[in-house]
């Protein structure tokens, strides 16, 4: 199974308050399958409920500046984002970038690119309920990107969600191990200075 290379951003809360909102604005490429955004709409919002934060989605075309949240993120999502068939003749490197997020003077942006050709090449075909599959992989790829942003950090911890790595099981199996805390390398998380779109 090939291992995936995963370039993120996070988030950050104080507990005992209402959790934060982050304005998650999404654009397709191509029109996605609606189960596969749903699902991914679903995994990404427990993780982040998990850590403290609550996500509220937007198409990016629904962006008027007339709502506030505590945190805005834009994804753009590239490709393909529907699981049909594996890719033919093409043999799957070592190490994929499944997402990457915008640095800037040594802070992460809240910009960020998934590459969802690149996860179709690493998941499992033989997983049931693919367009589900997707999705879930979708919605902890995103996760892990709203993790550099939220804690403004390019570096890794070594399990959980915010792992440098994960292979196409690990982007659809174990949810447990994407749950609370632990999922950000025991990091305490505290609220960022909000950002907001240009």
């Amino acid at each position: 199974m090939s291992r995936l290379v995963l370039v993120a951003a996070f988030v950050t809360v104080i507990y005992g308050q209402k959790p934060p909102s982050v304005g998650v604005f999404i654009d397709f490429d191509a029109v996605p399958s609606e189960r596969s955004v749903a699902a991914m709409k679903k995994e990404a919002g427990d993780i982040m409920t998990s850590a403290g934060y609550q996500l509220d989605w937007r198409s990016l075309s629904q962006n008027r500046g007339e709502e506030s949240f505590s945190n805005v993120v834009v994804v753009k999502f590239r490709g393909k984002c529907r699981l049909e068939y594996p890719a033919e003749g093409s043999e799957v490197p070592d190490t994929l970038t499944l997402a990457s997020t915008l640095v800037a003077d040594g802070h992460v942006l809240p910009y960020s690119e998934v590459r969802c050709d690149e996860i179709r090449k690493v998941l499992p075909y033989t997983a049931q309920g693919r367009q589900q599959a997707m999705g879930r992989a979708l919605g902890r790829v995103v996760a892990h990107e709203l993790y550099h942003l939220l804690v403004d950090t390019t570096k890794h911890a070594g399990k959980g969600m915010a792992k440098a790595t994960l292979n196409g099981w690990e982007l659809i199996t174990g949810k447990e191990s994407f749950r609370g805390i632990e999922n950000f390398g025991g990091q305490t998380l505290q609220r960022l200075p909000s950002n907001s779109l240009p």
